[in-house]
């Protein structure tokens, strides 16, 4: 679901204009469109689908992502692309991505942690990515 095709994009957005204000761990605001989040990913939709308080007032506090992180989970979401840059980028991208329940984005993590595996880095890896729901 994570990644939207653009043809899918478009006819989210139509011409509505942003309808979620996602606030970041520094503070930090996105503007984003409650249709793509949620057609992204069911993390989203079930927030946004609920009468809960962030639905209610179009805010959603994710105090545990960082504004470099999100801006990229954003440009994932909305364009499919991400540069993963480094292992340690890539663990906390599989943790960040469990959590939004975005599956392709920590499917991606997952790989690049895959093909950068070393003898130094092996166990560091599988001790950072061991709680990452399967």
């Amino acid at each position: 679901m994570d990644r939207l095709a653009l043809g899918e994009v478009i006819s989210c957005l139509g011409t509505d204009p942003c309808d979620i204000t996602l606030v970041v761990k520094d503070g930090k605001q996105f503007l984003a469109h409650g249709k793509v989040l949620s057609k992204a990913s069911p993390f989203f939709e079930r927030l946004l689908g609920s009468d809960m308080k962030e639905s209610n007032e179009g805010v959603i506090r994710l105090h545990t992502i960082a504004e470099s992180q999100m801006a990229d989970i954003l440009r994932f979401v909305y364009r499919g692309s991400i540069l993963i840059s480094s292992q340690e980028y890539a663990v906390n991208l599989l943790e960040t991505a469990d959590f939004l329940l975005l599956s392709k984005l920590k499917t991606l993590a997952e790989k690049f942690l895959e093909q950068h595996i070393t003898n130094d880095n092996c166990f560091s890896t599988w001790r950072n990515s061991i709680h990452v729901k399967r």
